[in-house]
């Protein structure tokens, strides 16, 4: 994003997810706004909304060819960024996000981080994409775990009653929308905006519970330890930034999330900075978000 400060000299780049581009605010009220202004030097923000943490490493190995890079790298993500990095097709972990591919990392045998281009970068045809569905759902976690289980299809009770708490939410309000639409067009979308709160919620607490599986904490580990020592030899200092979605705030109320503890023993080897305590310190702490529908 463009800068308003006029500031010559650049000490930091920023990269992450919409978190580090700052959605839904001007170019005079992101937070790299603020930092340069506390500075008095330039602050680079090369965030892109619903990233990953590895395609925000795959940002930076891209910019670093482009152009010199300050000294001091900030990588700013939300926690979900556990489920994105573990995303091939966005379909399967975001229903009806068709259009999202992107590239994705495996460990191989040898313990080794290995990465497997975006499925586009090769292939751009439907008819392509249908031949090769296979490929693409050995690769995405999502398919078998989340896609297939969630999939309303024949014997649809079974389906519902499967996920049945999820689903009678998200029928309720879905027929409270319709019958205020059909008695009166120009209703607000209340309804319909819980019902997406609704989803948003579940998939923030599903991202939270994969912390303790190390089939998906493995990898995030693995890339920020790899990506650290990259850059620390680049002469570069490495900073990580988690911050909280509203949700994860108001789980927090309950117990402690589990993405607390695991940046919180990685911090002892690397840069971390968890912004969760921060947040949840402030009494009404959802008058830092705005809904996102």
């Amino acid at each position: 994003r463009k800068s308003t400060n006029k500031f010559k000299e650049t000490k930091i780049a920023t990269f992450g997810d919409s978190y580090a581009f700052c959605r839904y605010v001007s170019n005079d009220e992101t937070w790299q706004h603020f930092l340069e202004k506390r500075l008095k030097k330039k602050v680079q923000n090369y965030g892109v909304g619903n990233f990953g943490l590895d395609q925000s490493f795959l940002k930076y190995e891209e910019k670093r060819k482009e152009k010199k890079l300050p000294n001091v790298l900030i990588f700013c993500v939300v926690p979900e960024t556990i489920s994105r990095i573990h995303s091939y097709w966005k379909h399967y972990l975001e229903f009806g996000n068709k259009f999202g591919f992107k590239p994705i990392f495996k460990i191989n045998s040898k313990g080794n981080l290995i990465k497997v281009d975006n499925f586009l970068k090769k292939r751009n045809l439907l008819e392509e994409i249908k031949k090769d569905l296979d490929y693409i759902q050995k690769l995405d976690i999502f398919f078998k775990i989340k896609f297939e289980k969630r999939k309303m299809k024949f014997p649809y009770s079974i389906v519902f009653f499967r996920e049945i708490s999820l689903y009678t939410k998200i029928f309720t309000f879905l027929t409270l929308h319709k019958l205020l639409f059909f008695f009166n067009k120009k209703h607000n979308k209340r309804f319909f905006d819980m019902a997406i709160q609704t989803v948003i919620k579940r998939n923030i607490k599903e991202a939270d519970l994969f912390y303790n599986s190390p089939n998906f904490y493995l990898l995030l580990e693995k890339l920020i330890i790899e990506y650290s020592k990259k850059i620390q030899l680049e002469g570069k200092k490495f900073v990580l930034l988690i911050v909280p979605q509203k949700y994860d705030l108001e789980f927090k109320k309950v117990k402690k999330n589990n993405y607390e503890f695991f940046f919180s023993k990685l911090s002892k080897k690397i840069n971390i900075l968890d912004l969760t305590d921060d947040f949840f310190s402030k009494e009404n702490f959802k008058d830092l978000y705005l809904d996102d529908k």
